[in-house]
């Protein structure tokens, strides 16, 4: 079981999650909003530390027994849903449970959001940050990159023939991919900035995703062309829809693109900063 104990006021803040920084969820959901939070005077901790409020991501079910006992505690209880596995046969009941254990249920999505208002209870989104510093916008080449987790590499099957043997690089793991880009924060980082357009194709079921990585990719100035997807609604200066066109349209309109990368760059910084972001994780903890 974790190393959490119950401290009483001031606010201490405890943030559990079974992973570590190879994983994005760690980085965006824990990792960086404690580091907000303690530039603003909160003290966090990353799975372990005295703590009076608890936010759980990727529970396990060390994680809903630790919840348990914190709350017997009289700790507030904090459930931050990504991934809404509420139908996978061993995760499942771990989301259920942790779900009625809830004080407070956090998710990056709207979509996820509504998921959990459709079981009786409240949400409040709280949206991913970019994680790479800004770059100036190089979208006007033809060098495109797909990253992400290896299990989505379903998604980029049907656009791997368009490009033959290269001029598409491919990020991912955690596994070691035959022909692709071992994933790790730094080859992400090098991708990024060695590539012009990202490809973000997406597949049913996939609707509760945030737009982590479309966010990252534009702030290192990349252009996206993107599947219809809920996370992608707001960014319709971007390619939004079919893929393959979306592909055609951006080499024939590639002198266009640096400058609405630039626009995207704008409103990514004034919606998805690390301090904006963690600023509302700051508003959620001074409401309780």
């Amino acid at each position: 079981m974790n190393d959490c104990e119950l401290m009483q006021n001031p606010m201490k803040v405890c943030f559990i999650h079974s992973g570590g920084d190879s994983m994005a969820s760690f980085r965006y959901r824990c990792k960086m909003p404690a580091k907000y939070l303690n530039s603003q005077g909160v003290e966090t901790f990353l799975n372990c530390g005295e703590a009076n409020v608890v936010v759980f991501t990727k529970p396990t079910q060390e994680d809903d027994d630790l919840a348990s006992f914190m709350k017997d505690q009289g700790a507030t209880i904090i459930f931050d849903i990504g991934d809404p596995h509420f139908e996978h046969p061993r995760l499942g009941p771990i989301y259920e449970s942790m779900l009625a254990r809830a004080d407070l249920i956090v998710t990056p999505t709207e979509f996820t959001k509504n998921l959990i208002n459709e079981k009786g209870r409240d949400a409040v989104v709280i949206p991913d940050p970019y994680e790479f510093e800004q770059l100036a916008p190089h979208a006007e080449g033809e060098k495109f990159l797909w990253f992400g987790h290896e299990t989505n590499t379903k998604d980029i099957k049907s656009i791997v023939d368009v490009f033959g043997d290269n001029g598409l690089r491919i990020i991912t793991g955690p596994s070691k991919v035959p022909e692709t880009t071992f994933y790790s924060p730094q080859n992400l980082k090098r991708g990024l900035e060695e590539s012009n357009i990202a490809l973000f194709p997406t597949s049913k079921g996939s609707e509760y995703k945030s737009n982590n990585r479309l966010i990252n990719a534009v702030m290192s100035g990349l252009f996206p062309v993107c599947s219809n997807h809920p996370a992608y609604e707001e960014f319709k200066m971007f390619w939004v829809g079919e893929i393959n066109t979306g592909i055609r349209w951006a080499k024939h309109y590639k002198s266009d693109l640096n400058d609405l990368v630039a626009e995207g760059q704008s409103y990514i910084k004034e919606t998805y900063s690390p301090e904006i972001v963690g600023a509302k994780w700051l508003n959620l903890l001074e409401s309780i």
